[in-house]
């Protein structure tokens, strides 16, 4: 150990052929069988395991920890390895970390990566900027180099050969859970997005696109859906049936009576429950012409068309036994009604 130092100082060795070829260069660490034994003028290198660092030379400020980590690195700055033969081919690098049983072992240059579990980046060679977490995350099967990418999970992203991808995943699916693309700046995620808990106050996006012209629509309760534009228009709440002419939806009848009230008092009741109004006698008649409705004429029913004889205020009815027939009350008359909800 320290076999040719001259001048160094702050040097520690412990085990045989350690840093044995430096002659003037300090604050070296290396403990273990032949660990920074070739280095001539690297300074503040801290290396533990067998063979670990020991082809370099004149890099300086490395951490190698583990057997044969740093192996065959000569110049290397800046970097930290940790873990049986991690960074083992690498050389002429900085500031690279890799940590894990062989992680990143084929590189042999690339800069500025951070790697973290067994096998990670196995065979990516010169790439660059990656960080790449999870058991064999990266690994590929062949030497290849890519740059730019975020793997995070075990075996995330294990085929992927190709520079500034995201995968976030579990396994080595080339479809991942998130999936994204740096150079074209988007990023997918390979099933449903659910915002929230669509069980409570969430919602949940479907992973299929729809059909043309189709939008998409919540049913209030979690489920969100592609949905017929012509849908939309024909929906009508709970209670009322859609009235439509041409494929065309021109309002919500009610099913059945809301109840009995005077003229303003229906109108103002259609408008807080519903957001609608009393219909007018043409809507009327023509959705309950076209529709089979409860109670269509057992009742004289108000409408919104009114009037006035003598200079009193009236409103229209219609019903009490027949479509056809139309008679007019002052507005304070009790009536049935039902409600109308414009489209």
């Amino acid at each position: 150990a320290l076999l040719s130092n001259q001048t160094g100082n702050g040097n520690i060795a412990v085990g045989s052929n350690n840093l044995q070829s430096i002659t003037g260069v300090h604050g070296n660490t290396a403990i273990g069988y032949q660990t920074q034994r070739d280095n001539t003028s690297g300074s503040n290198n801290s290396t533990l395991g067998y063979s670990a660092l020991i082809n370099n030379e004149t890099g300086d400020e490395n951490v190698a920890v583990g057997m044969q980590a740093l192996f065959f690195s000569t110049n290397s700055i800046h970097n930290v390895a940790v873990g049986y033969q991690s960074l083992y081919k690498t050389s002429g690098t900085s500031e690279n970390v890799a940590v894990g049983y062989r992680a990143g072992e084929d590189r042999t240059a690339g800069d500025f990566n951070v790697l973290l579990g067994a096998r990670a980046d196995y065979y990516n060679q010169t790439g660059s900027n990656n960080v790449i977490i999870g058991k064999e995350a990266g690994h590929g099967t062949a030497a290849h180099n890519k740059s730019g990418s975020v793997l995070i999970g075990y075996q995330a992203g294990y085929n992927e050969t190709t520079s500034n991808k995201l995968y976030i995943e579990n396994s080595n699916s080339s479809s991942p859970l998130i999936y994204g693309d740096f150079s074209n700046d988007f990023v997918r995620i390979n099933d449903s997005l659910q915002i929230g808990d669509p069980s409570g106050t969430g919602y949940a996006i479907p992973s299929l696109d729809g059909t043309v012209d189709q939008v998409l629509a919540t049913d209030g309760s979690g489920s969100v859906a592609w949905t017929d534009v012509v849908d939309l228009q024909t929906a009508c709440p709970t209670g009322f049936t859609a009235v439509t002419a041409q494929g065309r939806s021109i309002g919500c009848i009610q099913n059945d009576e809301e109840g009995t009230a005077s003229y303003q008092n229906a109108s103002n009741a259609c408008f807080v429950n519903y957001g609608g109004r009393l219909p007018s006698y043409e809507e009327w008649y023509v959705a309950l012409n076209n529709l089979a409705l409860s109670n269509e004429t057992d009742d004289s029913e108000l409408m919104s068309n009114g009037g006035g004889s003598g200079g009193i205020p009236q409103s229209w009815r219609a019903g009490n036994g027949s479509l056809n027939t139309v008679s007019a009350a002052t507005l304070g008359t009790i009536g049935a009604f039902r409600c109308w909800i414009e489209k």
